[in-house]
């Protein structure tokens, strides 16, 4: 009983009296916390504790909290609120003494999670003692919940299996980035299937139409060229006009067959290979010359 009395004293010194007038909220639930630790309430205690520090938060609050905690047999959440509270400032000696036995005490038989997490964010261990990460908590062996509240107020929460006495394991907890879904490029209209019968092969069938024309005219050069052979041959080859008559005709009507053999390739290209192109901005074009001794094909699709 005398033991009691001397923590429900510290207990009693352990949150600044500024903070109690500053906050009605955070001074009802350290009334309330110190009538169930007298009560030997201890759990019900640590949680009126923890409401003080949330409504005020200060050391001491939690240093009431593992305090009672401490006397609920409740090592872990004993353990993480005495170490948060050393970790900031504002404890009296003896408290802090008072702590460091404490969390001495219990943590050989807890395990350590290392908590990373955004800064600014505030970190429990099921839901009790805050901490700020990076933080390492203390655990039984077993499942247990971390969770962490973000600035915005976001809660993110993680299961973890904590190791036996003095084990560890880290965990990090941040919010998932969000990808942007892939953009996929709209799909080409479909284009319409070419004709058969378009323009580049309408020229073919005027090419191949030509290569016939000139070859027809090829004929008639050269039977034409013949005959003024024959005749320079029965004059006794003595008339020159004859000769060169005959010579003019022969070589007309090879320029003629060689331009005809040229049409009729060009024109079957044109009417069997498939479209390369767009026939209908390329518009198709042909053009023959012949002059004296020679000809010329020429042409555009």
């Amino acid at each position: 009983m005398k033991r009691a009395l001397g923590i429900f004293s510290l207990l009693l010194l352990s949150f600044p009296a500024t903070a109690l007038a500053d906050d009605a909220a955070a001074q009802r639930h350290f009334e309330a916390g110190q009538v169930a630790f007298v009560k030997r309430h201890y759990e019900e205690a640590a949680n009126e504790f923890e409401a003080a520090h949330a409504e005020s938060p200060h050391p001491a609050a939690l240093f009431n909290a593992g305090v009672a905690w401490s006397q609920a047999g409740k090592a872990a959440h004993a353990a993480n609120c005495l170490s948060t509270a050393l970790a900031g400032e504002g404890l009296s000696t003896e408290q802090t003494t008072d702590a460091k036995k404490r969390l001495a005490a219990a943590t050989p038989s807890l395990a350590k999670i290392k908590v990373t997490a955004p800064r600014g964010s505030v970190v429990r261990l099921d839901d009790h003692c805050p901490a700020s990460p990076p933080v390492e908590l203390f655990a039984e062996e077993g499942d247990h919940v971390v969770s962490v509240v973000l600035r915005d107020g976001k809660r993110l929460t993680r299961q973890v299996t904590a190791p036996a006495a003095g084990g560890s394991r880290s965990i990090d907890i941040r919010p998932e980035e969000k990808v942007a879904p892939p953009v996929t490029p709209p799909s080409p209209p479909p284009q319409e299937a070419e004709p058969w019968l378009n323009g580049r092969r309408i020229a073919g069938f005027a090419v191949l139409g030509g290569s016939v024309a000139l070859g027809a005219a090829a004929l008639g050069v050269g039977v034409t060229g013949l005959g003024k052979r024959d005749d320079f041959v029965d004059g006794g080859r003595v008339d020159q006009d004859l000769h060169d008559d005959a010579l003019f005709l022969r070589d007309t009507a090879n320029v003629l067959w060689g331009v005809s053999a040229g049409a009729l390739v060009v024109g079957t290209l044109l009417v069997a290979l498939p479209s390369m192109g767009n026939d209908e901005e390329k518009p198709t074009a042909l053009q023959v010359r012949v002059g004296a001794g020679s000809a010329m094909l020429s042409g555009a699709w």
